[in-house]
């Protein structure tokens, strides 16, 4: 123990808040030393920061560590360093002022979360008279700088959270505390924005499947703590094709991903949604996740065995490419086995995708890759009843739900990065306060308001005909060019004019096999039509070997897996099933809808194309007032009306007038009504359109005086105009009145008034607490 002995210090060591002495050693050497609190921080932590990069010689002994200066041959300088009762001991010998550290004050720079250009501003700013670093400096050093993890994961969780419940959520956007657990630092959350996103399309979700997402690979603060989401997929059309959108519905902080905090997420999610609606999260049809351990052990133990877990198709590659590129003696199998996933997880018959998998085994095998065998069939697929099966595949999934969808996840944490750039650099709270503020952005710009939740009657403009279809991706078969596609429009003129682009085949039942060319005529091979009919109807490995040696996929030299992909991207065959239209191979690209599955499901089952299908037609809000301008419109000017009195500009080489909006619905109507209105039914077709298409114009059970004073109230302008399909597809639920004045009761009763259509004149849709929607007057 040193000898402490109370005396004065020199002036420029003074401070009052520190213990200061000095002290003579057994030589006469006298010491100046000091106490102070070491607050977490290391003893050579202290001495890299005091020294920075002066030259120096560190000497390390049990209890204490001696740094010599070696500014010069003569310099007598010592300091010694330790610690006692949780306090810095600092003693000095012959210390003398150093000059400026330029290196230190590099490193200093260096440390802070900001890039080098805006570090290197702030240092200035504090430091006016000091001498300036060259930024490229501060950049060569901040690659070799490591952010401090500066908290503790559960400490700071738990301390928001206290902060969270002292405030309260007094707004939408701010988090809503759902469920804590102290313990392991877990915290879930949500806001009544995105509670309020589900209650509204609530009914609409049960009708065509409630899917939900999970992926907890976002890593928030600059203690890495993870965030977990847990949100819903719908579709909309931003351009001309469909895209999956995620709509979100809570969070979960927590220290890592695990199935803990999952569970957690699920639990508190389902019960909070359930004071809302009176169901709950395990409504949902299909959950989509990335795979990982963590995430399928809580789907499980939260829904069953039973229920369907769909894997991220880009995960799976993902982690082949991570984890399986491991396992390879030949890392150039990596890219055949991708194209093999990629390819045959849009293939639909069970016993084709057994048959197709069980030949790339034997290939790898061949080619001595069993460790990568054995791993791919650990990993990513298992065998049900004997056949080779995996949770990726997106054929056997319903329109709108993909393998990809998943990708929707991604996408939104991206934008998370756009709004909040500095997440990992920032404390939790700081961190917490922008992603509410995010909410509120979200809430303001009406994000997530243009949802559609009817993912098998969604379909664009393109894909009609009534808009310039894009091109497909580049072809392997067709020499690596883009082909056009074909328009349900175009298939429908060129039957007519018995072009050859269709076989049917007969299976002795009801309803045949239609196989179509899916890029044109040029494509029609009547022995590869047949080959994919058979493969498509196969219930036997043996019937889908003798297809795929039909096509030569199978051979004396082989399996040849580009001519199963080429067959299926050249055709496809479209049957029914139990009711439902099936299709061999649905393009991704259009989350599974096709030009020829919308052909076969108009014409054979009755099917009807939406009203407003397309971005191309204004879209109304539940006011009724049209929400935005159709894509490619320009805003109208003020003389709109008055046109050809200006100046007219030049639309270019080869250009044509783009037609007005009013235009373009205008064509659509009229292309329907010649497809599926009274037209077609005077020329023998109304068999093809369904019982009900000429039908009543009411709800089920309406009787025909009410039915006559709810169309003059239409008239009148008093009631919205609605379609007999709206108003059908819109029946109330048994007891459910919406807070509907008495007055409106026949109109509600009859499928006039819903919350998914526009409101009646004067009046807007209000959601109240406790799960319901409310008639009000507006303003009211």
């Amino acid at each position: 123990m040193w000898k402490l002995k109370p005396a004065m210090v020199p002036w420029e060591l003074a401070d009052e808040e520190e213990d200061r002495y000095e002290r003579k050693d057994k030589f006469g050497n006298l010491w100046f030393g000091k106490k102070e609190a070491l607050a977490g921080r290391k003893v050579l932590d202290i001495i890299e920061a005091e020294w920075g990069s002066r030259k120096r010689c560190l000497v390390k002994r049990p209890s204490r560590t001696y740094v010599y200066c070696r500014c010069s041959e003569k310099c007598r300088m010592v300091v010694q360093y330790g610690s006692e009762d949780g306090k810095l001991v600092r003693e000095g010998k012959d210390e003398h002022r150093h000059g400026e550290d330029v290196r230190g004050e590099i490193r200093s720079i260096a440390s802070q979360p900001q890039r080098a250009a805006a570090a290197l501003v702030e240092w200035s700013i504090a430091h006016p008279d000091g001498n300036l670093p060259a930024r490229q400096q501060i950049q060569t050093r901040k690659q070799y700088t490591r952010s401090a993890r500066v908290e503790d994961k559960i400490v700071e969780v738990l301390g928001y959270v206290q902060s969270v419940k002292e405030r309260g959520a007094t707004e939408p956007w701010h988090c809503r505390v759902l469920e804590v657990d102290e313990s392991a630092g877990i915290f879930c959350y949500t806001t009544d924005f995105y509670v309020s996103l589900l209650v509204e399309h609530w009914e609409t979700l049960m009708e065509h499947g409630l899917r939900l997402a999970c992926d907890g690979t976002h890593d928030i603060s600059n203690s890495r703590i993870k965030l977990i989401a847990v949100g819903w997929l719908a579709q909309h059309v931003p351009r001309q094709s469909i895209e999956t959108t995620f709509v979100l519905l809570g969070f979960a902080l927590a220290p890592s991903e695990n199935h803990v905090a999952v569970r957690l997420l699920l639990d508190s999610l389902d019960a909070h949604v359930r004071e809302h609606l009176g169901d709950g999260l395990r409504k949902a049809s299909v959950a989509h996740i990335d795979g990982g351990p963590a995430l399928v052990k809580a789907f499980v133990d939260f829904f069953g065995q039973d229920f369907q877990l769909v894997r991220s198709l880009e995960h799976v590659k993902r982690n082949i490419r991570e984890q399986g590129v491991k396992k390879l003696t030949q890392s150039s199998w990596w890219t055949s086995t991708k194209r093999w996933v990629s390819k045959s997880a849009f293939i639909r018959n069970n016993y084709v995708f057994d048959r197709y998998w069980h030949h790339c085994f034997q290939l790898l095998e061949n080619a001595g890759e069993a460790n990568f065998v054995a791993y791919l069939q650990t990993e990513h697929f298992q065998k049900d009843a004997g056949v080779w099966t995996a949770a990726w595949r997106a054929a056997i999934l319903d329109p709108g739900c993909g393998s990809y969808s998943l990708n929707a996840v991604d996408s939104f944490w991206k934008l998370l990065d756009q709004y909040v750039p500095e997440e990992k650099t920032l404390p939790l709270r700081q961190v917490m306060e922008r992603y509410e503020h995010t909410g509120r952005v979200f809430q303001n710009d009406g994000k997530w308001s243009a949802l559609s939740v009817e993912p098998s009657t969604l379909v664009t403009a393109a894909m009609v005909g009534e808009a310039s279809a894009e091109l497909s991706p580049r072809l392997d078969w067709k020499d690596d060019k883009q082909v056009g596609r074909m328009s349900s429009k175009t298939l429908e003129r060129m039957l007519g004019q018995e072009a050859t682009l269709m076989l049917e085949f007969n299976t002795g039942q009801e309803n045949a096999t239609k196989v179509f060319c899916k890029y044109g005529p040029s494509d029609y091979n009547a022995v590869e039509m047949e080959a994919l009919f058979e493969l498509e109807r196969s219930t036997s490995s043996a019937t889908v070997d003798a297809a795929l040696q039909k096509i030569g996929a199978l051979d004396a030299d082989g399996f040849h897996p580009r001519r199963v992909s080429a067959t299926y991207e050249k055709f496809t065959a479209l049957y029914e099933e139990e009711g439902q239209l099936l299709e061999s191979h649905r393009d991704f690209w259009q989350r599974g809808v096709t030009e020829h599955y919308i052909h076969v499901s108009t014409k054979n089952l009755g099917a009807k194309l939406p009203e407003v299908f397309s971005s191309l037609v204004p879209r109304t809000t539940p006011t009724g007032r049209p929400r935005g301008r159709p894509k490619g419109i320009k805003r109208p000017s003020r003389d709109s009306e008055s046109a050809g009195r200006g100046r007219s500009r030049g639309r270019g080489r080869g250009s044509k007038k783009r037609p007005a909006a009013d235009g373009i619905a205008t064509g659509v109507e009229q292309q329907l009504e010649d497809l599926f209105g009274e037209k077609a039914a005077s020329h023998g077709l109304g068999h093809l359109l369904g019982s009900d298409f000429a039908g009543d114009t009411t709800a089920p059970g309406t009787p025909p005086e009410v039915a006559a004073r709810l169309e003059s109230l239409v008239a009148e302008g008093r009631l919205p105009r609605t379609t007999a399909e709206q108003r059908r597809r819109n029946n109330r639920t048994s007891g459910t009145t919406y807070g509907v004045p008495p007055g409106l009761k026949e109109a509600l009763e009859a499928g006039y008034i819903h919350p998914n259509l526009p409101a009646p004149q004067g009046m807007v849709w209000n959601l109240v607490a406790r799960k319901t929607f409310v008639l009000q007057a507006r303003g009211g």
